[in-house]
């Protein structure tokens, strides 16, 4: 009796990108167009482009930036922070979907 296994590893980019990257400025035009995809698709590596909104409520985000300056609390700057949790939220899901 063979058993075989197929283990099958996969590389991650994560880009952020801080400026005018939100979907209201840019659509998915630069996360299609700037070059990532094309060498990401011949080389297999899965590419996360994540994007936040310049639609908050209190306006301190006019420009859909990611946070650089604290907006979004005191853990901005760590894995702690909103947008970290969400971005390996959306790791989790994307690896769920793989396995």
């Amino acid at each position: 009796v063979c058993v075989c296994v197929c283990v099958c590893v996969c590389v991650w980019h994560v880009h952020i990108r801080v400026h005018f990257v939100c979907r209201e400025y840019v659509g998915n035009e630069y996360a299609l167009n700037a070059g990532y995809v094309q060498v990401a698709e011949k080389n297999n590596i899965i590419v996360l482009f994540p994007q936040v909104t310049n639609k908050i409520p209190d306006g301190t985000n006019p420009k859909g930036c990611w946070d650089w300056w604290g907006y979004t609390g005191q853990d901005y700057s760590c894995k702690l922070g909103d947008q970290m949790i969400a971005v390996k939220k959306m790791l989790d899901r994307v690896a769920g979907i793989m396995a």
